[in-house]
């Protein structure tokens, strides 16, 4: 492909970006045990 170098570059750079703009791991376990948010609550209806 024409851009395949490119496309690599690319993703090398943005990987390495992403890596240092992460401030804190999530743990997907406990999160998975929390009540699901409904759509009131999601748009800030908290009554």
């Amino acid at each position: 492909m024409l851009h395949e170098k490119e496309d690599a570059d690319f993703i090398a750079m943005m990987s390495g970006e992403l890596q240092e703009a992460i401030t804190e791991q999530v743990n997907l376990a406990a999160e998975r045990g929390n009540d699901q948010v409904s759509w009131q609550e999601f748009a800030g209806n908290y009554q």
